[in-house]
């Protein structure tokens, strides 16, 4: 399969992504479980593209995006399946941003990493709440002064995400 049928795929994998979301109703695990084993094939595509040392920057950067969607699709998917409604606001807080860091398109010391929107309709709330993730990051990044590693910056991310 050439690149450009692998994007293709992963195109197709975006649009019954939003068509499992477009529902507004909770996805029922059997839909959540098959656009998973397609998300995953594809993501691993994708990924495997990315660290061609053939591939160009501009297919690179193409990539990249496609993935970084992917995976924002992938998160919200995960957050509509899983959350249910109990009783006045006592059942699972949906998380409304979060932070991924993504490999960068060109070789350089500086860090790639996407803010992803999965509740937010205004864009003003995502603006501001993106901003405590913009700043946890520089903070951790001027502490440390090296390049924490995606799973423990996740970590620390994520408890910044319950405003």
């Amino acid at each position: 399969m050439d690149l450009e049928a692998k994007l293709q795929h992963a195109d197709s994998v975006c649009v019954r992504g939003r068509q499992l979301l477009s529902t507004g109703q909770r996805i029922s695990p059997a839909d959540s479980d098959g656009w998973f084993a397609d998300f995953v094939n594809s993501l691993e595509v994708l990924e495997r593209e990315v660290n061609n040392p053939a591939c160009s920057t501009n297919m690179k950067q193409r990539l990249l995006n496609r993935i970084s969607v992917m995976v924002t699709l992938k998160n919200r998917i995960e957050d509509a399946s899983r959350s249910v409604i109990v009783g006045a606001g006592l059942g699972h807080e949906p998380q409304r941003v979060q932070y991924r860091e993504v490999e960068p398109a060109f070789a350089s010391r500086l860090r790639t990493g996407v803010i992803s929107n999965l509740r937010h309709v205004d864009l003003t709330p995502f603006l501001e709440e993106s901003e405590v993730f913009t700043c946890e990051i520089e903070r951790t990044a001027s502490s440390t002064q090296s390049k924490p590693t995606s799973t423990s910056a996740s970590r620390r991310i994520s408890n910044t995400s319950k405003l």
